[in-house]
């Protein structure tokens, strides 16, 4: 009988310990919720709204060298440089 009690005992600890563990994992996703709220709402929104974020890639680009010649780039950094001149040249 003493060792039913005792059992029972233990296993309301363990609940209880298991619950206050809960409750702390919980109250840290809020407060990173609020966190990201703060910091990066947009991000927030889409994520409630369940938008998805669609992206180009771009592994090639062709670029005309002279009236008939064109060549096609498929390095990413030569890729990158291609695309900030283009940039460059549409502010100018």
């Amino acid at each position: 009988e003493a060792l039913k009690a005792e059992s029972i005992i233990h296993q309301k600890i363990a609940k209880a310990k298991e619950k206050s563990e809960s409750i702390k994992q919980i109250q840290k996703a809020i407060e990173k919720r609020w966190e990201d709220l703060k910091d990066n709402s947009k991000c927030i929104i889409d994520s409630v709204l369940d938008k998805s974020h669609k992206s180009i890639v771009m592994n090639h680009i062709e670029k005309e060298i002279s009236d008939n010649n064109t060549v096609i780039i498929t390095e990413d950094s030569e890729i990158k440089r291609t695309f900030s001149q283009l940039d460059e040249k549409k502010k100018h």
